[in-house]
């Protein structure tokens, strides 16, 4: 009897066009079942695991290495229809990534991975107006792509070496923060952070020393918590700590000299505090029902 219910021969029988999931299935039963997602799963991990090299090829700038694995039959459509255009930017033409990018054999694509792709080319080619046209519209805010633009993206350096957040083009210079929005007590356009966050200055190293300066705010925060610090490391050194407070005030590091053109990380880690329920209505299109754990509000950061 136990072995019946499991198993649920029935779901074999069951009229159904070819391919569709059954709605009668059990746990060996056809798909949806326990056994048919675990056999998927294990099929497809040599899959994900040529996407994720294929991701840090990208992000690394490792031309030879992404060309060497988008050249492998194994690598799921959606991964190569992101990275053959991406790498023909990394290679200096990111005009022939657009053409790519809008070919017949890129519509594995989602409208919003288009819309990120499209964006760091156009940026890569020096359009900025372009990028931003790309990466602003309301079908990019809804997934607010942060951290899969983080893994796939390889940016330039941004102008002026100055992340001005939520104004359309910080995508693959920030991790670790939810959307972007104007708040009218700080007067500015900002983006809460999470717990850990960071922040990415491509080819920031110039042999000399710099000075790391960033404008953030705890606004927001619980009377009854207090204000936390944030623990502050440049590339897994820490050079500082920040104590929040309700002004949005400039804080300013001094950073030893990093090798020529080498990228820098700036890490923040930071206690959070979940908001109000009615946080969870206030969010748009997938996000809505998210759990945000909130640690500071960032404006802008820079190098000097």
């Amino acid at each position: 009897m136990l072995w019946l219910i499991a198993a649920a021969p029935h779901a074999y029988l069951e009229p159904r066009p070819p391919d569709a999931n059954s709605r009668w299935a059990s746990y060996f039963g056809p798909s949806p079942s326990s056994l048919v997602n675990t056999i998927r799963n294990i099929n497809y991990r040599s899959a994900y695991l040529l996407e994720q090299r294929l991701a840090a090829a990208l992000r690394a700038g490792d031309t030879a290495t992404a060309t060497a694995i988008l050249a492998d039959p194994q690598l799921p459509g959606y991964s190569a229809a992101v990275g053959g255009p991406l790498l023909a930017g990394l290679n200096g033409d990111p005009i022939a990534g657009l053409d790519l990018l809008a070919g017949s054999a890129m519509r594995p694509l989602e409208p919003w991975h288009t819309a990120v792709v499209a964006g760091a080319l156009f940026r890569q080619a020096g359009d900025i107006a372009a990028a931003r046209r790309e990466l602003g519209p309301e079908l990019v805010d809804n997934q607010n792509p942060v951290a899969w633009a983080w893994d796939w993206l390889a940016p330039p350096p941004p102008p002026d070496q100055r992340i001005a957040v939520a104004d359309d083009n910080d995508l693959g210079y920030i991790n670790g923060f939810y959307l972007g929005r104007y708040d009218p007590d700080l007067a500015a356009t900002v983006r809460w952070a999470s717990g850990e966050s960071q922040l990415r200055f491509p080819q920031a190293g110039a042999n000399n020393p710099q000075q790391f300066c960033l404008a953030l705010s705890g606004l927001g925060w619980p009377a009854d918590l207090g204000y936390p610090t944030l623990n502050v490391s440049a590339n897994n050194t820490p050079i500082g700590r920040i104590t929040l407070s309700a002004e949005l005030a400039e804080h300013c590091f001094d950073l030893p000299a990093l090798p020529t053109a080498s990228d820098l990380i700036i890490t923040l880690h930071s206690p959070t505090f979940i908001p109000d329920a009615l946080d969870l209505l206030r969010q748009q299109g997938p996000q809505v029902g998210q759990l945000r754990r909130l640690a500071y509000q960032l404006d802008w950061a820079e190098l000097r």
